[in-house]
C-alpha cells in the first residue's frame, strides 16, 4: 500500500510518499526529501509556450533490475514518459520487478519551479530511479538512473545533481514543438547533442538525508559490527557534522556519545559473553594490547588514523590525548576475553615515546 498527499504554494509543490517496507531482514528506512529544482527558462535555455516537466515517476529498488540507462533501449515505459508524459506504463513495470522494487511518484513542474518527494528508503532498496519528461519535446527527459543513496556503506547525506537532458532515442525530431517522427529503429538513450549541450543545467535534484530510523553501527549493514564501521564513525564525529546516519543516540547530534554507544552496542554483538569494547582497542579484538600500540604508533601526529589508526578520542588527529587513553586501559580485555599480561619488552619501546610525548608537550 502506498499513500499520497500533496500541497501546492506558487513556488513549491510538496508531495509525500510512504512506501510499504516488506520484511527483507533489514531494519533501517532513511527518510530523504529530494526536490526537483526546475532552472528551465527563456534567457538560459531554448524554450517553447507552456514549458513544463511531467509528474515525476521512478523506483526505489535493489541492484538486480535496472530500468534505463545511456546507451540502452528504451522500454516502453520510458518511450511513453519522454514523449507524452504519461507514467502508467513506467509504472507498471517498476511494480513487475516485484520486491526488488518500489514505486515512488512526485508532481509536475513548471519552468523554473520545484517540487520536493519525501522518500522512505529500506536499505535493501537503496538505489533510486527517477525520470520527468522535457515538455514540449519529441522525446526527451531529465533524470537519474539507480543512484545509490546508501553508497560506500553509508546514507549519503545530501547531494546536489545537476541534470543532462537525454533523448530517449524512440522521436527524431530535432526541436521542442517538432511533430512525431518515430525514430526506426529505435536509438540508444543518450544525452540530446544539441541544443542544451552549451546551456546552463535544465534542472537539478537536491538530495537531503532526513533521519534514519532502525540506526544500528552497522552503517554498512553488512551484518556485524567492524573497523569499516567505527572508522565512518570516527570520521563522522571529527568532521563536526551531526548526519542522521551516524546518530546513534537519536538527539541530533553526533558526538562521543555515539562512539560510546557504538563501543557498547558492537560488544554486545560480537565479543564472547558481550560487555563493551574498551577505548583503546584499535584492532577489535576485545584487548587493549602491543597491537593496539602499534597501531596508534604507526599514526602518530597524523591526521589519517581513524579508530584503527589510534584516533580513540575522535578528535580528527592521533595525538597524545588517544595514548593517554590506550595507556589507561592497557593489558586489559572486555568481557570474556582473557586479560593480556604486560610484556616486559614493551615498556622498553615506550621509555623514547614518553620522553617524546613529554617534549611534544
Amino acid at each position: 500500500m502506498r499513500y499520497l498527499t500533496g500541497c501546492a504554494t506558487r513556488k513549491t509543490l510538496s508531495i509525500l510518499v510512504t512506501l510499504a517496507i516488506a520484511s527483507v531482514g533489514y531494519s533501517q528506512v532513511a527518510t530523504y526529501n529530494v526536490t526537483f529544482d526546475s532552472h528551465w527558462n527563456p534567457t538560459d535555455h531554448p524554450y517553447a509556450a507552456g514549458a513544463h516537466f511531467s509528474p515525476l515517476i521512478g523506483g526505489l529498488h535493489d541492484d538486480t533490475v535496472s530500468f534505463w540507462e545511456p546507451g540502452g533501449l528504451a522500454t516502453p515505459g520510458i518511450e511513453r514518459v519522454a514523449e507524452t508524459g504519461s507514467i502508467v506504463t513506467f509504472r507498471n513495470e517498476v511494480l513487475a520487478a516485484g520486491s526488488a522494487a518500489e514505486v515512488i511518484f512526485g508532481n509536475a513542474v513548471d519552468a523554473d519551479n520545484e517540487t520536493t518527494v519525501t522518500l522512505e528508503v529500506d536499505i535493501a532498496r537503496p538505489l533510486m530511479t527517477l525520470i520527468t519528461m522535457v515538455a514540449p519535446s519529441p522525446d526527451w527527459f531529465v533524470g537519474t538512473h539507480g543512484l545509490d543513496l546508501h553508497s560506500g556503506g553509508n546514507w549519503i547525506d545530501s547531494l546536489h545533481l545537476d541534470l543532462a537532458v537525454y533523448d530517449a532515442g524512440t522521436d527524431s525530431g530535432p526541436a521542442l514543438t517538432s511533430p512525431n517522427a518515430d525514430t526506426s529503429p529505435a536509438e540508444p538513450i543518450h544525452v540530446l547533442p544539441t541544443l542544451f549541450s552549451d546551456t546552463p543545467p535544465i534542472g537539478s535534484f537536491i538530495i537531503e538525508l532526513v533521519s534514519v530510523d532502525g540506526l544500528t553501527g552497522d552503517f554498512d549493514g553488512d551484518g556485524d559490527y567492524s573497523l569499516t564501521d567505527i572508522d565512518g564513525l570516527v570520521g563522522a564525529i571529527a568532521s563536526g557534522g551531526d548526519s542522521p546516519a551516524f546518530d546513534l543516540t537519536g538527539d541530533m547530534l553526533v558526538n562521543g556519545q555515539d562512539l560510546t554507544a557504538w563501543l557498547a552496542e558492537a560488544g554486545a554483538a560480537e565479543l564472547p559473553g558481550g560487555g563493551s569494547y574498551l577505548t583503546g582497542d584499535a584492532n577489535l579484538d576485545g584487548a587493549v594490547d602491543v597491537a593496539d600500540f602499534n597501531a596508534w604508533n604507526e599514526f602518530k601526529f597524523t591526521n589519517d588514523g581513524g579508530w584503527s589508526g589510534g584516533d580513540f578520542d575522535a578528535n580528527g588527529a592521533t595525538d597524545v590525548g588517544d595514548f593517554n587513553i590506550w595507556n589507561e586501559n592497557k593489558f586489559t580485555a572486555s568481557g570474556d576475553v582473557s586479560t593480556v599480561p604486560e610484556p616486559s619488552a614493551l615498556w622498553v619501546m615506550l621509555l623514547p615515546i614518553a620522553a617524546m610525548l613529554r617534549r611534544r608537550r
